[in-house]
């Protein structure tokens, strides 16, 4: 941001600044008028603010336009070196080439994009090149010029500045302060931002975490009943249709794996007969990763142990180890790292006791392998089951801590499991997201007909789905995770439907499925709904989730925002004596999403409030944990950025 590259430029620029103040001050020391001060006995405090500074002032004034030159020389040298203000994303286009998007208008990002090519492409530094150097020049010459002017002419800067124009000057400041910040966007709006009523949100999320929903896991009949329920909201709020045959509703196939039965997780004895059946979610619980990992197996049990990362593509060579009639045995940790298509099953070991509580769905398999059942158990199950051939966790991490990177050791095989956790495709499942819209009034503002700002669309979006109910009749409400984000959403929408400052850019309200699989939202998708859309301009996307509730104290703008909105959403938030952070915890923090559908190049924002993982995933997430107040404080910052950014062609 802006500021760092200021207090960075002052820390090492100060020195030569007070290196030319020290010349100036000894060179007016011995001056006649200086010896006078001192005669007639006045502190050397008096002599340096009477005396020396208003004969430095000039020099000063100079200096500091000469300054800005060697700034932008600085920033140019920065650029080239790939450092520059504002954030953005990195795109690799072919091979190593990297180009970086900055959300910043600079000319150092400029130049830092041509980094790797400008001996391919050496036209491509003139544009940012010629830029700096004219504006270098520019504050050359007028410094310059100014030093010129203010020795020829005598003006004595001195009379200018003393306790009555420094006071004037500084109440002239202020007022034109209060002006500029009563008068900017953010302070107009600001009334309308206050109108949105943390108590109606709380209903809808009390009626969509309620257990007619059935905890609204997609392919259910629950996730059908709650996008029902949103559709007969916007229209109650007034919303025009965007989904499919001008209704609410945009629906497409999407099969999806869901539990059929509690899983099972069997020790057996040598006969293959059950010795010890565990708890469900108290000895262990199914993993729902990115691969197959349901279905049923059975073998001895391996405990398996990886050195470092050698940092080259490979598995540490797992599929090599014979182990396709054996359950290994894993830390969490190490789970990432390893292949586990060629074993009989996986354990993987957690030490944190809310592992078990949380609930996870499958997600869309894209390549379709073998499934390998794997389930999550407790410390105290992993060495019960180690013990059986005089081992243990710490032995292993003993036993770890002596590998080479890229190598592998194994336990030897101990007492025999039999994992199930048998799930199955709906073929007929289907997604359902409902979608409403405000059209732009700003049909005139734009550089020629059918380029009005009512072409150009804000999105507003929140996944209303859930984690429906547990094999063992657990319900799962969802309330913060996510209905706060759809009822804080359809809050906003009735604001704004009736609201002073209507939106001049079309606003698009999308309550979708697909976030508690790990997927993300398809603007493709969804602007495909309505005839006519996909020509509309998609200016920018705002994700709710996780707004109601967490052990944090600010609301979250979640990784991936750019930075154009973040610093929107900050100001917002300032004038509403909010707090913010960029380094919170949404409900799906360190959870990896697959990519929505189609390219998204809009700017996008993800607003949490902060620390809502707590909950999330677990059957305490619901209507009774939700905080009205940081309710009311994500929705009015969230209504108070997508004001401005409904109706400002600058934000």
């Amino acid at each position: 941001g802006m500021w760092v590259f200021v207090l960075a430029l002052c820390l090492v620029g100060w020195g030569e600044v007070a290196q030319f103040v020290r010349g100036q001050v000894i060179g007016v020391k011995p001056q006649l008028y200086i010896e006078a001060a001192r005669a007639v006995g006045a502190r050397a405090g008096q002599i340096l603010m009477r005396h020396v500074l208003p004969n430095l002032l000039p020099s000063l004034l100079v200096l500091a336009v000469l300054e800005m030159g060697g700034v932008l020389m600085l920033l140019a040298e920065l650029g080239f070196l790939n450092i520059f203000l504002g954030g953005g994303f990195k795109v690799e286009l072919i091979g190593d080439v990297i180009a970086h998007f900055s959300d910043v208008p600079e000319w150092g990002a400029l130049l830092a994009n041509i980094r790797a090519w400008w001996r391919s492409y050496p036209w491509m530094a003139w544009y940012p090149g010629v830029a700096f150097f004219l504006a270098i020049v520019a504050f050359n010459v007028c410094g310059e010029g100014l030093r010129r002017l203010l020795m020829e002419s005598r003006i004595n800067i001195s009379r200018l500045f003393n306790k009555y124009t420094v006071v004037a000057l500084g109440v002239a400041v202020l007022g034109l302060v209060w002006t500029l910040r009563a008068t900017a966007p953010l302070g107009v709006y600001r009334t309308q931002a206050k109108l949105f009523d943390a108590g109606r949100a709380l209903e809808d999320i009390r009626v969509l975490a309620s257990p007619e929903f059935k905890g609204r896991e997609t392919g259910t009949p629950g996730a059908d009943l709650a996008a029902e329920y949103i559709a007969g909201r916007m229209e109650e709020i007034g919303l025009f249709p965007a989904g499919a045959n001008e209704t609410y509703i945009q629906t497409f196939p999407s099969p999806r794996c869901h539990l059929t039965e509690s899983p099972r997780r069997e020790i057996l004895e040598g006969q293959g007969s059950v010795a010890e059946a565990l708890a469900y979610r108290q000895d262990f619980v199914e993993r729902a990763g990115p691969f197959l990992t349901y279905g049923e197996g059975e073998g001895a049990v391996v405990g398996l142990v990886t050195g470092p990362d050698p940092g080259t593509p490979g598995d540490y060579g797992i599929g090599n180890l014979g182990l396709y009639d054996k359950v290994i045995l894993v830390r969490e940790a190490e789970i990432e790292r390893i292949s586990t298509s060629n074993v009989a099953g996986v354990l993987i070991v957690s030490d944190d006791p809310r592992t078990l509580q949380r609930k996870y769905l499958f997600v869309q398999e894209h390549w379709r392998r073998k499934p390998v059942p794997t389930v999550v158990i407790t410390p105290e199950v992993a060495e019960r089951l180690l013990a059986a051939v005089g081992s243990s966790l710490d032995e292993m991490d003993i036993l770890r801590a002596s590998l080479q990177p890229g190598e592998v050791a194994l336990t030897d095989p101990g007492m025999p499991v039999r994992l199930a956790t048998i799930a199955e495709e709906n073929l007929s499942d289907e997604y359902y997201n409902v979608i409403g819209f405000i059209p732009g009034t700003g049909a005139a503002m734009g550089a020629g007909r059918g380029m009005g700002l009512d072409n150009q669309v804000i999105m507003l979006s929140a996944y209303y789905d859930g984690l429906g109910v547990g094999p063992d009749g657990t319900l799962y409400p969802g309330a913060n995770d996510n209905g706060s984000g759809v009822a804080a959403m359809l809050e906003m929408a009735r604001v704004l439907k009736d609201a002073p400052y209507p939106p001049k850019r079309t606003v698009v309200f999308v309550a979708w499925a697909g976030g508690e699989r790990s997927e993300s939202l398809s603007v493709s998708n969804v602007m495909s709904a309505k005839l006519g859309f996909r020509s509309l301009t998609m200016e920018a996307v705002i994700e709710l989730s996780g707004v109601g509730a967490g052990d944090g104290k600010a609301v979250t703008l979640g990784q991936g925002s750019s930075f154009r909105l973040v610093q929107l959403f900050q100001k917002a938030a300032s004038r509403l004596g909010i707090s913010t952070t960029t380094r919170g915890r949404g409900p799906h923090y360190d959870m990896a999403a697959a990519p929505g559908f189609g390219e998204r190049s809009a700017l996008t924002a993800y607003v949490h409030w902060d620390g809502s993982d707590r909950t999330a995933h677990t059957p305490e997430d619901t209507a009774e944990a939700i905080d009205p107040q940081k309710l009311e404080q994500v929705g009015q910052t969230t209504l108070l950025a997508l004001t401005v950014l409904s109706r400002e062609v600058e934000y």
